[in-house]
């Protein structure tokens, strides 16, 4: 394309300029619209970090021999950063969390006269029940701990600070207060499930150290036995207690006093320069179609 052709196309642009403003105006119209029916949405998030109780129960038993003792127990930042979320995400810790705090009712209506939760009737339920069975795989659209699942990985984010050791959970949602309670039931359920699964094994340590202590000869072996046996009991005082277990929280819940979402100056221009982009195509077809040599590059 020439110079001469170039100016051209410059001008009929210009010429017809009119219809790149209605097009934008439109557009812009539609944005602010589609803005306006967006339920606007809550930033929240807490954060949290690793308890150690290894050092808990060597300052209370005042012997370095605890955290020999206890060092298969001990986690690094970043991998108990795995592990907590694999166990908050986890079936098992969201079955938890149904039975203690009666997660399926609070999320899915239940029916009482046939003693089951209502099916449940969306565009993303009806387009799975058509994918599986195409696939010829049976599908239902009653909600299960595997759909109570689905939602909690879908509301809830987990980020690792490397820099502080610690972990934040977020979400970001337009009914802050349900998922502010639940994100603290859950943190509660998946601390109450690291202690089941930590007290039979602790309790097997005192008994076996108990043991250990009635057939130790020495009194730097009854000494050293009774330090560990001391720490062990501690924790399991701990398990048996309300108090958190596997984290402390560093900082509350907090939610953010206004909506995060949507971004309504972004949303709009976004909108805007979308009628602009489609103004500035049609007008470049027009233009090609009434100059056939438009894209002849030999001159």
């Amino acid at each position: 394309m020439n110079f001469i052709k170039f100016k051209q196309f410059l001008k009929f642009q210009r010429e017809r300029s009119y219809l790149l403003t209605k097009l934008s105006l439109f557009f812009f119209i539609v944005g602010l619209f589609l803005t306006l029916l967006t339920e606007p949405k809550y930033d929240l998030d807490i954060i949290i970090t690793k308890a150690d109780q290894d050092s808990l129960a060597q300052s209370q038993s005042g012997s370095s021999l605890i955290s020999l003792a206890l060092a298969a127990d001990l986690t690094a930042g970043s991998k108990f950063f795995y592990d907590f979320r694999e166990n908050f995400f986890s079936n098992d810790v969201t079955r938890l969390y149904d039975q203690e705090f009666g997660g399926m009712s609070k999320l899915f209506s239940f029916n009482k006269e046939s003693n089951t939760y209502e099916p449940i009737k969306n565009l993303d339920t009806a387009l799975k029940s058509i994918k599986y069975f195409l696939l010829g795989v049976e599908y239902s659209r009653v909600p299960s701990i595997s759909t109570l699942n689905n939602f909690i990985n879908g509301s809830i984010s987990f980020r690792y600070d490397k820099s502080a050791d610690n972990i934040i959970i977020s979400a970001q949602t337009s009914n802050p207060q349900f998922i502010k309670q639940l994100i603290l039931d859950l943190l509660k359920t998946t601390d109450n499930y690291y202690k089941y699964k930590e007290e039979s094994t602790i309790d097997l340590k005192i008994n076996y150290l108990n043991d250990q202590l009635q057939t130790a000869q020495s009194i730097s072996q009854r000494d050293a036995i009774s330090q560990i046996l001391k720490s062990q009991m501690l924790k399991y005082a701990l398990i048996k207690s309300d108090s958190l277990y596997k984290f402390n929280v560093v900082r509350d819940l907090q939610i953010s006093n206004y909506p995060t979402s949507p971004n309504i100056a972004f949303n709009l221009a976004l909108f805007a320069l979308a009628g602009l982009f489609l103004g500035l195509i049609y007008n470049t077809f027009i233009f090609a179609k009434k100059h056939t040599n438009l894209l002849d590059f030999s001159d």
